[in-house]
């Protein structure tokens, strides 16, 4: 779910972009740094909170900004807070998409490990098909969609265990087999 989510948002925000009220040059450069900051970000937050923490404030920063989009008009007022909105929205589901990767290769054993980022990268991928075409929907929609997929992240996001139980028993499949080899 995380994968699916993290990547159709990741583009949907990258399609949307030329919607958000204010300046669209200014708006790809936050989404551009946000993108640097989050892929910096990510990895040293969750060594310091874990992976599932940091996932599901990945998912509730891209929703938090999503819905503070949905809002923000055009005006005088607003000049320089979309962009502030614009970089959370983006740092989110970065971290999110970056953790992905991390969570992957630290959830599953070594054994699997690539075939279940495989498996996960092509759903994923699927699942960004139809991120141009919610981008081109009538606002508020598509930000209505980007929030409600990161909430149901998020909200699944606190399902994710690491069994230790599992873990031992793929250690003594890896140690026998490296024995053998």
């Amino acid at each position: 779910m995380a994968w699916s989510a993290s990547a159709s948002c990741f583009y949907i925000i990258g399609f949307y972009i030329k919607y958000v009220p204010g300046d669209p040059f200014e708006n790809v450069i936050v989404i551009s740094i946000g993108d640097a900051l989050s892929s910096i970000a990510a990895g040293s937050i969750s060594s310091r909170i874990g992976a599932k923490n940091t996932l599901f404030l990945s998912f509730t920063l891209a929703a938090f900004g999503a819905i503070a989009l949905m809002f923000a008009r055009d005006n005088e007022n607003d000049k320089y807070i979309i962009p502030v909105f614009v970089l959370i929205t983006r740092f989110g589901i970065n971290s999110a998409f970056t953790l992905c990767y991390i969570i992957t290769a630290d959830y599953f054993p070594s054994i699997v490990s690539s075939r279940v980022f495989g498996i996960c990268n092509l759903f994923s991928r699927f699942a960004t098909i139809l991120s141009p075409m919610i981008a081109e929907l009538d606002p508020p929609l598509p930000m209505l969609i980007y929030a409600g997929v990161c909430c149901l992240s998020m909200i699944s996001s606190l399902g994710l265990t690491k069994s230790e139980e599992v873990a031992e028993a793929m250690k003594d499949i890896d140690d026998s087999l490296s024995y053998h080899s």
